[in-house]
């Protein structure tokens, strides 16, 4: 488009030239923001230009060469900010990522020191160990709870106690598989493939729900023993090392808020 010596530019020529650096100015006032003004200002360029008779060749060539060079700048910039706000990005996700991975660890150690039911291999870790906590509660502490609940309620068949029997029969006592354990749905899942990972973290999390339900159940069976002055001196000890374990079971599993409405 741009000529020099004697073949210049005639006006149609120069009529394209200026229509091209007008819209190069467009795209770079839509794009990256920029004032109109300076579109105004090479208009007033190209008039004065024009009026003193200016070279319109080497005129119109560095006013294209400008206007380039404006955009590049603009888009070496914009890169550079696109840049820097995905470092950012990834800094925060690494962050993020680094104090989630963190949190699970020390959740992970909290409950290291408990006993795994080892019922699948595939199972999550927290279902293990709840699985392997409601287990050792059935085997070691619950036959004597029951026995104190017996005869400490006014009815063989209370309420509170026929609950806590059916919850710690579902969740510890009836084989893992079978209809009547909570797990059943849980080791159905994983005994699929492909498998239903979102339904079988929803069962994880329903079991563990149902075993924090009874743990606070149970933490409130265990607070009206030792208010009843009904127990002798070694079955106060105890009901007190049993709700010293489940209490601690509750804040070690993150189980504090998660009590049965």
């Amino acid at each position: 488009m741009f000529k020099s010596g004697k073949n210049r530019l005639d006006r149609d020529e120069i009529e394209q030239a200026k229509e091209k650096i007008l819209e190069e100015y467009d795209h770079l006032i839509v794009r990256y923001m920029k004032p109109v003004s300076l579109k105004n200002a090479f208009l007033d360029r190209y008039l004065g230009a024009m009026r003193v008779r200016m070279d319109m060749d080497q005129f119109l060539h560095a006013e294209m060469t400008a206007v380039k060079e404006l955009s590049r700048r603009e888009e070496t910039k914009e890169e550079e900010l696109r840049a820097a706000k995905a470092r950012r990005s990834e800094r925060r996700k690494t962050k993020t990522e680094g104090f989630a991975d963190r949190i699970i660890e020390e959740n992970r150690q909290r409950i290291d020191k408990y006993p795994d039911l080892e019922f699948h291999s595939d199972a999550s870790v927290e279902v293990k160990k709840m699985a392997g906590v409601l287990k050792f509660i059935d085997d070691e502490y619950w036959p004597a709870v029951d026995d104190i609940l017996r005869r400490s309620s006014a009815t063989l068949y209370s309420n509170s106690r026929l609950a806590l029997e059916k919850s710690i029969y579902e969740l510890a006592t009836a084989k893992v598989g079978s209809a009547s354990n909570r797990l059943s749905v849980y080791t159905t899942i994983l005994g699929r493939f492909p498998r239903d990972y979102r339904a079988l973290e929803r069962e994880g999390q329903l079991y563990i729900l149902s075993g924090a339900h009874f743990l606070h159940n149970l933490l409130t069976e265990l607070a009206k023993m030792k208010e009843s002055n009904n127990l002798d001196n070694d079955e106060l000890i105890f009901v007190e090392n049993v709700s010293e374990y489940v209490h601690n079971v509750i804040v070690d599993f993150r189980l504090v808020d998660l009590k049965p409405k």
